[in-house]
């Protein structure tokens, strides 16, 4: 982590905890608080952790690089890093960073990096460079997202190449359509929900605009379980990064891979803001195998 970040830290500690002594707690899924140690020996025994975010809470960062530091100290060779910010058609380009073939700046130009990628996954990235650790691009080119949402859904994925499939889930994808169509209409609201211009999708009649975000984002869950599962072997322990809505009440990524293999040993950790971390809220039960209770004053990364 750079000194910069670290002041940071310092200086809304200090500054914070004259007005509100918590900045962070831990609680297990069911609510009942735990602390780091207790949480990373469950991590200890798991084979895939998926570290859920806020992508701009700086302290969910904070604690993924905590995270990885700590579990490479216990897996060494056998750690395996997956990350929802690079898309699969830029792992050879990783890869080639991650082994010194290319210099930074060639990485750095070359890939489809995250706005906020140097402030908060290159320190993730220079860590695993420095100590071997693969790091798997595990997302969906956002080009064929992009097509799924805008230009017919998931049907409109056949009309790419063999190669270009590639770079996706093996089609076709199961798709749950009550999750994933109720996850977008809560987020957009009841009008966008339902038009006379609709489209079919189990019982229910949505928009076609509606259907095809819905769509979007469980072929992106569905690609990055697909990658987690072709890299992550028996002995690997595989700790993905990737936004709450992915991982969150163990559905997204973690029903694909239960889909496809429900002997994984699944532990997810999802970062919540709150006013109060030290009151575990009832609507948060079972969002997750340990919950990162995070006070909404803590600094943004953007």
């Amino acid at each position: 982590m750079k000194l910069s970040t670290i002041l940071i830290f310092v200086f809304f500690s200090f500054n914070t905890m004259a007005q509100d002594p918590l900045l962070w707690k831990i609680y297990h899924s069911e609510g009942t608080p735990t602390d780091y140690e207790k949480m990373m020996k469950t991590l200890a025994e798991a084979d895939v952790i998926f570290l859920g975010e806020e992508h701009n809470n700086a302290l969910a960062h904070w604690l993924q690089m905590q995270v990885v530091s700590d579990l490479y100290n216990i897996a060494k060779s056998d750690l395996m890093i997956g990350m929802e910010m690079f898309e699969a058609d830029n792992q050879m380009v990783l890869n080639e960073y991650l082994t010194g073939l290319i210099p930074i700046d060639k990485f750095e130009s070359d890939v489809r990096l995250w706005n906020n990628y140097k402030t908060d996954y290159k320190p993730i990235i220079e860590f695993s460079k420095k100590n071997n650790i693969p790091v798997i691009a595990t997302n969906i080119p956002r080009r064929y997202a992009s097509r799924v949402n805008k230009e017919g859904g998931l049907e409109s994925l056949s009309k790419l190449s063999e190669q270009a499939k590639a770079f996706i889930a093996p089609l076709p994808i199961k798709f749950d359509d009550k999750f994933y169509i109720s996850l977008f209409a809560d987020m957009m609201g009841h009008n966008a929900a339902m038009s006379k211009d609709t489209a079919k999708a189990g019982h229910n009649e949505v928009s076609p605009q509606l259907l095809y975000m819905s769509q979007s984002q469980a072929i992106k869950d569905a690609t990055m379980a697909y990658f987690i599962l072709k890299n992550q072997k028996k002995g690997t322990k595989f700790v993905h990064l990737n936004g709450n809505l992915h991982s969150d009440n163990f559905m997204g990524i973690p029903a694909y891979l239960k889909d496809k293999n429900n002997k994984l040993n699944v532990v997810i950790i999802t970062t919540v803001s709150v006013d109060k971390p030290e009151i575990f809220q009832e609507s948060n039960k079972g969002q997750a195998t340990f919950l990162f209770y995070v006070n909404s004053k803590a600094p943004k990364s953007y």
